[in-house]
């Protein structure tokens, strides 16, 4: 489904996520109100050692978009062609990089049976 993809922009696979793909997925789901939930997420676990909704709104200005929720509550999305992994934590310590964009997470995961978080450094 996603291998088919990999060539895609990034505008590309959100068009398709948004109106053709599945909203699930194996472990991961494409829901369009993920934003509001993590943004709800960081306002309720404040603390020094989580991610700040100061923090994850300047990685949205700087070009960050959420792109997916796995069914364990962990958020994934891209910024500059590297996709980042938030743990349901929000610790600032336990979030993860895969050094490449979603589309290419997407096909990796795809041809795979590990887990997607065993993807991320």
């Amino acid at each position: 489904m996603f291998v088919e993809r990999q060539h895609d922009s990034l505008e590309e696979v959100l068009d398709w996520l948004q109106t053709q793909a599945p909203s699930e997925w194996a472990e991961l789901l494409f829901i369009p109100e993920q934003n509001y939930l993590l943004t709800r997420s960081l306002s309720a676990l404040r603390s020094p050692l989580t991610l700040s909704v100061d923090c994850y709104e300047r990685w949205l200005s700087e070009g960050g978009i959420l792109l997916a929720r796995t069914i364990d509550g962990d958020y994934i999305g891209e910024k500059h062609q590297q996709t980042y992994f938030l743990p349901r934590s929000l610790v600032l310590d336990d979030i993860r990089v895969y050094p490449r964009p979603f589309i290419q997470l997407l096909c990796a995961y795809e041809l795979s049976e590990a887990p997607i978080e065993s993807f991320f450094l």
